[in-house]
């Protein structure tokens, strides 16, 4: 898990993650998320994602097949 603070704003730390969410787009659906989000604990992450399962399954539907620009 990276800590909050661990993250560093660098010009090929950004370039690293877009190469990453545009190789997931390639194969999932994929959701916007900012740079550097991070949760406290894994479990606050499980947390978030149990208890916005449904609108998470729907934003998901939305946006598969499409195509960012």
């Amino acid at each position: 898990m990276i800590k909050q603070g661990q993250l560093t704003l660098t010009p090929d730390a950004l370039w690293t993650y877009e190469q990453a969410v545009e190789l997931l787009m390639t194969r999932h659906a994929v959701l916007p998320a900012r740079y550097g989000s991070t949760f406290e604990t894994d479990a606050a992450a499980r947390d978030m994602l149990n208890d916005q399962r449904e609108e998470l399954i729907g934003a998901l539907e939305h946006v598969r097949g499409a195509v960012a620009l």
